[in-house]
């Protein structure tokens, strides 16, 4: 047993574990400790003997993968757990939902649909209000959870788990260790985990006859517009020629014959996913492009 588990925790990580839903969404706002809470029912799955698997679609505040991605884990121990390896990844494009719902849901609904474990557990963004409150809505639509775990400190989801009434929801109460976070603080977060992710990384020089690229139009358009849409510092998914997303990589220089990209990718790269993200190799944001 954990120390200071909120009241109810415990109580519905063994129904869950009983019952082994197949897919369960674990909502709430920022800092309300949905990965907390995911983490402890991760454990107590994989120690009643329950293989299952995490779709981290929080691309903000990721616990699994780099940030601006949504990432497949698949656990049938708890060493797999500590370790967290990424078993697939999707590439969203920006650390933000906002002006990226489509790509969000997109990415999120095609790794649950690849999920294997008994029990799939999907972690959010905390966007929860106004247009998130309609992602979150689309997101229940598209995905078809089983069960909807609402961590709230009042009544903030109450209007979304009406909306949906249909679907069995656990609410349970926000963990003491759950504390807001600034946005330096929160931004600070995702700056080291994307430094830890490019810190292997090395310069590949990518043929811009031999790679495609997909979401925006940059093959045939000349030279000056491809170097204006693939500016210096952008952050871009590398795909493999199926489009499974091998990693990612920031955009060094553009020659007009080829494209080089810093990434800790070895495998042989033919798409490239621009995103919109600026980001500099020691993982300071510069801001974002709109395509």
């Amino acid at each position: 047993m954990e120390v200071d588990l909120p009241q109810g925790w415990e109580e519905a990580a063994r129904r869950i574990a009983e019952e082994r839903p197949r897919r369960v969404l674990v909502l709430g706002e920022t800092d309300t400790g949905k990965s907390t809470f995911i983490r402890f029912l991760l454990k107590t799955l994989l120690g009643s003997g329950v293989r299952c698997s995490l779709v981290d679609a929080d691309i903000g505040q990721k616990d699994l993968g780099p940030p601006a991605t949504v990432t497949l884990g698949e656990f049938q121990f708890l060493y797999e757990l500590r370790l967290g390896k990424v078993g697939a990844m999707y590439f969203v494009g920006s650390t933000s939902p906002r002006r990226h719902l489509l790509p969000l849901l997109v990415g999120t609904s095609l790794l649950l649909e690849r999920a294997r474990g008994e029990v799939a557990v999907v972690n959010t963004t905390g966007f929860v209000r106004n247009a998130g409150f309609a992602l979150k809505g689309f997101k229940i639509e598209l995905l078809k959870p089983e069960l909807v775990i609402a961590l709230q400190r009042g009544r903030e989801l109450e209007p979304l788990l009406r909306s949906y009434a249909h679907v069995p929801c656990l609410r349970l109460q926000v963990s003491a260790r759950a504390k807001p976070k600034s946005f330096e603080e929160r931004r600070a977060l995702r700056r080291e985990a994307f430094r830890r992710y490019f810190s292997p990384a090395r310069e590949k020089r990518l043929s811009m006859e031999e790679v495609r690229f997909q979401r925006v139009s940059v093959a045939g358009e000349g030279d000056a517009e491809a170097g204006a849409r693939l500016r210096r510092n952008l952050l871009v998914g590398l795909a493999d020629e199926r489009g499974e997303v091998l990693g990612l990589g920031i955009v060094k220089s553009l020659d007009g014959r080829a494209l080089s990209v810093l990434t800790p990718v070895r495998e042989e790269v033919a798409v490239v996913q621009p995103g919109s993200l600026l980001l500099r190799e020691s993982g300071e944001e510069l801001g974002f492009v709109r395509w």
